[in-house]
């Protein structure tokens, strides 16, 4: 499934929901076309929620969220994993420009009911200033030896319930990336 939005991005005010599920035994693979560039004044929001069946595998493999002036975007992703369902999230922000902006993502996430993962960034002039940040979590899948770029520096730990949990910093938004998707496999 590919996610795109219309027009040159998300303006401030604009609001994205998603209301998602993976059944049993499924693979569902969720994409965006291009980096999603956010633009201000104002804020853009975006939510999601998942579920994820028993045997279920999700991956959101979301391109870089590519923050202009002025822009603030807020996101709060909730995924909620039966007994052996699988997932592996990734996402990416950058400043766009030379210009203030700011981010606030929330991710939550449940396993058999049980609370495997909160995590909150807020991010914003001093937090980002010339770098790029992401993240990447996943559950049922493995780190794998993985190329980085000397630019790029990665912090690793586990979540509760036994997930993985990776953020990344880079000067360039594609060599986070690309660190991202290189190091989790399902």
């Amino acid at each position: 499934m590919v996610v795109s939005t219309i027009g040159p991005g998300s303006l401030g005010g604009d609001v994205l929901r998603i209301d998602g599920s993976v059944g049993a035994e499924a693979h569902l693979i969720v994409e965006s076309q291009s980096a999603t560039k956010i633009y201000g004044p104002g804020i853009s929001r975006y939510e999601a929620r998942w579920r994820v069946a028993e045997g279920g595998t999700l991956e959101l493999r979301n391109e870089p969220l590519l923050l202009f002036g002025g822009a603030a975007y807020v996101s709060h992703t909730e995924v909620l994993l039966a007994r052996g369902a699988r997932l592996c999230m990734r996402e990416c922000v950058s400043r766009a420009e030379d210009a203030s902006a700011s981010a606030r993502i929330t991710t939550i996430v449940r396993r058999d009911g049980r609370l495997a993962l909160r995590d909150a960034m807020q991010l914003g002039d001093e937090t980002l200033g010339t770098r790029s940040i992401g993240t990447l979590v996943g559950f049922g899948g493995a780190l794998r030896d993985r190329p980085v770029c000397s630019d790029v520096r990665a912090g690793v730990g586990t979540t509760l319930l036994d997930g993985t949990f990776l953020r990344v910093s880079g000067r360039r938004a594609w060599d986070v990336r690309a660190t991202l998707e290189s190091a989790y496999s399902l």
